[in-house]
């Protein structure tokens, strides 16, 4: 206990000492870059405000931006010492909690880790294939303290080779075995009993992992390991993992906890967040933003405009987004002047028809109000030719805020207009585009003033299509469930102008939230944008299950559903699951059941909703047979808020197993082999390291 209160006392003094330089840095850089400034322009009558802004800045620096470059360089000499310790072992470095170390690879023919953080604490941990729990401390007074507030009593040893060495462990009988085997104590006392500055060192054997754990330093600066000490410290732990494993495994083996299993994946990420560290930029560059924010309000002398709503940028920009949409829509497709109006397949989305005849399409804005969009027909189809928005009063966006969405503008005075401008911009060519289309915007005075009109328009005279006017096809409404009612059997035909889209369920059949264009390009009837598709309504399926097609990966659907199809004939339903009254609740995580069931084995069971989706599991869309089935069912789309019996695929070892997010649970990567389970048929092929998720 002696050398942890020394330790402690150290660090306390170390604290305030470095807290004390930093308050009196920190004041004096606060006197002299803030209070005395703003005290000398008070008693200066008429002077600039504006002077302020560079003792302000100076400031700044002296407070962010120089601290944050020290410790950037501090801190990147610092990694390149634990570097050369590490990299010695054959071990690779990688950022841990953003400011500390973590060193991975494998050493003595085995995966070896090594940790840097916060204590100061330095650790080493080596896999073994051993599932139990014993924990040895050096002398540590407070081990003993804690221990006994828990209830936990040590291991007594009758050898004085373990005097002064406090053992803890669930399987007594396996420890003593095991602390027997010859050359045991040695390689305790060059672990725990070495001379050095760390006053707590800790030996930990947990389910699969051998940990040693250096922390607490009496020394008041200097406390790195030398190399040689790292490496005997390496060569030690590798032996004891080498022994442990020849000892005969404990009569009851001990499965990882929880925890266990989440510190392990986050030790596994080359990046992980320290969430003070996290806070503290956060901090900073916040102020620094509003600062700047604040600056730039007081050197312009100019009220910021509103967030939204009329004069806003934010209006401009959903107004040049719209325009831009338009002109991506022209270049695809021929359709109906008031399918111009249906952004996306939204009806509406742009304005309501206030008058049409055969020449033009006349509507009012919905964005901005009191602007006028007036839609052109090319003569004998009555195809839109061009989309015109007509701004009263003028909208009032910048030439790079228009540059942003439409690209270069080449500007040239209004003909016939000495007081306002032209300019021409041709848009991002769109994806299966098929005709050019221009935009043509129109300044009040110079360029960059407001904007009286804009307009997206065909360059070029399209060829007349085959049909007539009455022939058109409308927009693709965005999903199925925006189509008005249909009745089974029922077809209808649209134009797809978008292929982006995120919500796809089935497969052959899909549910009516699916996004109509992106299932079409799933089911394989639609390649680009511009081509016409039909669809079917068809009877309801009692579910759905996804598959990847055509690089689009469809997603399950646990309820009972109305579905549409691209052919008169669709694939069948799945079958429905097993009545729930007859069937057992799902196995959970580390199932025995499951891992003796062979590959190809289906069964049904059923499962409640998580709603918090607290479970354990790995893998989108094949999971890692380990994984809780009710946690893999509901991330697949599975289980409904009522609870639900789910159907389960038994598969086959995959070499990896990806995470993500989905219904409300997080599942998490896994990159070791295992076996597979699945949800839907045909069984999801394994992920391969290029696959999204």
């Amino acid at each position: 206990m002696g050398r942890i209160v020394q330790s402690v006392g150290m660090s306390f003094v170390r604290g305030c000492l470095v807290r004390g330089l930093v308050a009196i840095y920190v004041f004096g850089v606060f006197i002299a870059c803030f209070l005395l400034p703003l005290g000398r322009m008070s008693r200066t009558p008429g002077a600039d405000g504006t002077e302020i802004f560079l003792p302000f800045g100076i400031g700044a620096f002296f407070l962010v931006v120089l601290p944050a470059i020290l410790a950037y360089f501090a801190t990147r000499s610092r990694n390149a010492t634990f570097d050369r310790l590490f990299g010695s072992l054959g071990l690779a470095g990688f950022p841990y909690a953003v400011q500390y170390r973590r060193y991975d690879g494998t050493y003595g023919g085995r995966r070896f880790q090594g940790f840097f953080s916060h204590g100061p604490r330095v650790a080493l941990e080596a896999d073994v294939a051993v599932w139990t729990r014993l924990g040895i401390t050096a002398g540590s007074g407070d081990t003993r303290l804690l221990a006994g507030l828990a209830g936990e009593k040590p291991i007594r040893f009758a050898v004085p080779a373990f005097d002064g060495l406090d053992v803890f462990g669930k399987d007594e009988a396996w420890i003593r075995r095991f602390l027997a085997e010859p050359g045991v104590p040695a390689l305790l006392s060059r672990l725990l009993r070495f001379e050095g500055s760390f006053a707590r060192r800790q030996l930990v054997l947990r389910p699969g992992a051998l940990n040693i754990t250096f922390h607490l330093s009496t020394a008041f600066m200097s406390w790195i390991p030398s190399p040689a000490q790292v490496k005997d410290w390496a060569d030690a732990l590798v032996e004891i993992a080498q022994i442990a494993e020849r000892v005969p495994p404990p009569a009851v083996p001990i499965a990882p906890t929880r925890l266990e299993q989440q510190v392990g994946s986050v030790r596994g990420m080359r990046v992980v967040l320290n969430p003070g560290a996290v806070a503290l930029v956060t901090m900073l560059v916040t102020s620094l933003v509003i600062g700047a924010i604040a600056g730039i309000i007081v050197l312009s002398q100019k009220s910021c405009r509103p967030s939204r709503g009329p004069g806003s940028v934010a209006e401009a920009r959903d107004v040049l987004y719209n325009v831009f949409a338009t002109a991506q829509s022209l270049q695809v497709a021929e359709l109906p002047a008031a399918s111009m109006l249906d952004l996306h397949g939204i009806r509406g989305h742009l304005g309501t028809v206030e008058a049409e005849d055969d020449a033009a399409l006349r509507a009012v804005a919905k964005a901005p109000q009191g602007a006028r969009i007036v839609v052109s027909k090319s003569p004998g189809t009555g195809a839109a030719r061009e989309v015109e928005w007509i701004f009263e009063p003028p909208l009032s966006a910048g030439t790079s805020v228009v540059e942003q969405q439409l690209g270069k503008l080449e500007l040239s005075p209004a003909p016939g207009e000495p007081k306002a401008v032209l300019g021409l911009g041709t848009p991002r060519k769109a994806d299966g585009a098929r005709w050019p289309v221009r935009v043509r915007v129109r300044f009040e005075g110079k360029a960059g003033g407001p904007i009286t009109r804009i307009a997206a328009y065909r360059d070029a005279p399209a060829s007349p299509p085959a049909s007539t006017s009455s022939g058109l096809l409308p927009q693709c409404p965005l999903s199925f469930e925006s189509v008005d009612g249909m009745a089974v059997g029922e077809s209808r035909s649209c134009v797809c102008t978008d292929l982006t889209g995120l919500n796809i369920f089935g497969s052959g059949r899909y549910s009516p939230s699916s996004d109509l264009c992106v299932a079409a390009r799933h089911a394989g009837v639609l390649t680009r944008p511009g081509d016409a598709v039909t669809f079917w309504r068809q009877p309801d399926c009692p579910r759905l299950w996804g598959s990847a097609a055509s690089g689009v990966v469809s997603q399950n659907e646990a309820s009972r559903t109305a579905t549409y199809s691209f052919t008169a004939e669709p694939p069948p339903c799945p079958p429905p699951p097993s009545a729930s009254a007859d069937l057992k609740p799902c196995p959970t995580l580390f199932s025995k059941e499951l891992e003796a069931m062979p590959e190809g084995t289906t069964f049904d069971c059923t499962c409640k909703y998580d709603k918090y989706g607290s479970g354990s599991l790995w893998g989108t869309r094949v999971y890692y047979l380990g994984s809780s089935v009710c946690d893999a069912a509901q991330h697949a789309g599975m289980v409904d808020r009522k609870g639900s019996t789910v159907t389960v695929f038994l598969g086959g070892p995959c070499d990896r197993f990806w995470g993500s997010k989905s219904y409300g649970m997080d599942s998490e990567s896994r990159r070791k082999p295992g076996r597979s389970m699945a949800f839907q048929q045909p069984f999801p092929a394994c992920p391969v390291p290029t696959d999204p998720w």
